[in-house]
């Protein structure tokens, strides 16, 4: 049985585990595009769109753990579905227009950068992920004007990896930082000012 001491060790373990899963697969999918030379419009549909796909899955999760603190349910719902949506569009982007996927990727963004914005700012100043938030949702939104305002394709897959290493390596040091704080909370007092 869970215990009220428990429960935020708990939400806290789970916290850090979401935001290290998103931020890699951020890397990996920066690493594959780092990698290859092959910057076509369909090599970037492709990997955003997995991208895209994998990471709603694991916004969703976090989202529907509960983990308030964090990520509220309505923001991280939000940008689970906007985000499954357009990795799923992505698919079949080549089909459905002769328009560059920058421009769905840029769009998508742009609204992803600003979901996460509102998220950060409804948090309290002293919230262990605050920043994380609001640096996550300011990378969205330039990398959304970026892209929209490249719209060639070897542009796009280059500042899609761009922005998936920025934000990989923040997510990243975010988990690590958020689980070492939570851990230094859940320390005994004495312990803390040895």
């Amino acid at each position: 049985m869970e215990t009220s001491q428990d429960a935020p060790r708990s939400r806290a373990q789970a916290a850090w585990g979401w935001v290290l899963a998103r931020g890699v697969l951020a890397a990996v999918v920066a690493a594959v595009i780092s990698l290859n030379t092959d910057h076509t419009q369909q090599f970037t549909a492709t990997w955003f769109a997995l991208w895209a796909l994998a990471t709603g899955v694991v916004i969703g999760g976090f989202a529907f753990a509960g983990i308030v603190e964090t990520l509220d349910r309505f923001y991280g719902s939000t940008l689970a579905v906007l985000t499954v949506a357009a990795g799923g569009i992505a698919l079949f982007w080549s089909q459905i227009t002769d328009t560059p996927v920058g421009m769905l990727i840029g769009i998508w963004a742009l609204i992803a950068g600003v979901i996460e914005l509102l998220a950060g700012l409804r948090l309290e100043a002293g919230s262990d992920t605050r920043s994380d938030q609001l640096i996550s949702g300011a990378l969205g939104v330039l990398f959304g004007i970026a892209q929209l305002g490249a719209g060639d394709t070897t542009w796009s897959a280059g500042l899609f990896g761009l922005y998936t290493a920025l934000l990989g390596v923040h997510l990243i040091i975010a988990a690590i930082t958020l689980r070492s704080a939570h851990r230094a909370a859940l320390r005994p007092a004495h312990d803390r000012q040895a």
